[in-house]
């Protein structure tokens, strides 16, 4: 360390210091959100593999007491095999730590396996997911940090949409935007729900760092009725403390968003939201394509 004529670090040195821990508790900031993905998707990944399990026990224990349906037990068990191990692969895809040189990504792909890292079909919770997406579209990014914003976005619509009794729906498309000028071509992707929709008057801090909508009525449900409205996500989408699926606690602390935020900066690119009490809400990355 540089010190100045009095012995003491120069404002410079300090400067400089401030910065480097800046960047560590930054890079801390990201790696705790990544944590914290894991452990929202545990309850939904065991429940799942669990269904996996149980037919492949089932038709075990039926060929210990009739051997005419071990073939059957056979194929259960490959197939319940090849399923779990596909949910294993995907989340330790989604646990990659180390930084990684930008790739082209099928986005389609990317999609697909950011979904099989979920486990859990979105039609036993009767939401009707839409994927619009050219098999052939590919931009050049960082494949597992995209991962991790998509599914950030995903959990938070599907939150949202849990809320409607009826008419659950979440959509991602993709699409190339035309250059303008000098400009490179570039991809936008898009998360919609059709959920609660969140307050205008908290749109603008949403993607700060440890904002929550905790304890505030944004929702068109709570403002009708006239109740207390459910704890709220980092995205301001209400979810209930416990959902219907047993899967535990899902109150945000205010760091999905931001780490969105910040990866899809990272990676030359902007995300914005659009959303409408009562209607639902719209996430819009764009990023370059090459």
């Amino acid at each position: 360390m540089t010190l100045s004529v009095h012995g003491l670090e120069t404002h410079q040195d300090q400067l400089e210091r401030l910065l480097a821990e800046n960047e560590a508790l930054r890079a801390e900031l990201l790696r705790a959100q990544q944590l914290a993905n894991m452990g929202t998707m545990a309850a939904m990944v065991a429940h799942e593999i669990n269904n996996v399990l149980t037919p492949m026990i089932s038709y075990a224990q039926l060929a210990q007491s009739d051997p005419s349906f071990a073939a059957k037990a056979l194929a259960r068990a490959a197939d319940g095999g090849h399923r779990a191990a596909a949910i294993c692969q995907s989340l330790l895809g989604l646990t990659a730590d180390c930084p990684r040189p930008c790739e082209k990504v099928r986005l389609a792909g990317l999609v697909r396996d950011t979904l099989d890292a979920m486990a859990r079909d979105p039609r036993k919770d009767l939401i009707e997911l839409v994927v619009e997406i050219d098999e052939d579209l590919a931009l050049s990014t960082r494949r597992v940090e995209l991962q991790h914003v998509l599914l950030n976005l995903v959990l938070n619509a599907r939150a949202a949409v849990l809320k409607n009794p009826i008419g659950r729906t979440v959509r991602i498309a993709a699409r190339v935007l035309s250059a303008d000028g000098p400009a490179e071509p570039a991809i936008e992707i898009q998360v919609a729900d059709n959920g609660p929709g969140i307050d205008p008057a908290l749109m603008a801090r949403i993607f700060e760092p440890f904002f929550t909508t905790r304890g505030r009525c944004t929702c068109a449900e709570g403002q009708t009725k006239g109740k207390p409205a459910p704890a709220a996500s980092a995205s301001g989408q209400w979810k209930s403390d416990t959902s219907s699926e047993g899967e535990g606690s899902t109150r945000g602390y205010g760091l999905g968003l931001a780490f969105c935020h910040r990866v899809v900066t990272g990676l030359g690119g902007t995300i914005t939201l659009d959303s409408q009490l009562g209607q639902g809400t719209t996430f819009t990355i764009v990023l370059p394509q090459a």
